[in-house]
């Protein structure tokens, strides 16, 4: 898939599985070890200050490797990183664990 068709296809996943309805975004990192990247950080509230930061949620997948690895492997990464983002709205954060598995399989 071109750039353009992965970006359609992730927001269309992400809407699917309610992930944008929940703060979630996509974008495009230029990294060149890592195809995906789920970041997400519970709003932060400095004791300092009465300024909230609103909480960080981004899947990003690298322009650069998307290009050069297969179909299969673009959408598998782009699902590897939404069964982050879906453990993260249920337990507040996400490993490699069983209920990470739980999300990857559906």
């Amino acid at each position: 898939m071109t750039l353009h068709e992965i970006e359609e296809y992730a927001v269309r996943k992400m809407t699917e599985w309610g992930l944008t309805d929940k703060g979630w975004s996509f974008g495009w990192n230029r990294g060149r070890k890592t195809v995906g990247l789920c970041t997400f950080q519970r709003e932060n509230r400095s004791m300092f200050s009465t300024v909230t930061k609103p909480p960080i949620k981004t899947i990003t997948l690298s322009s650069i490797l998307m290009k050069v690895i297969s179909e299969e492997d673009q959408k598998d990464t782009l699902l590897h990183e939404m069964a982050h983002a879906l453990e993260f709205e249920q337990r507040g954060h996400s490993g490699h664990d069983e209920t990470w598995r739980w999300w990857a399989i559906k």
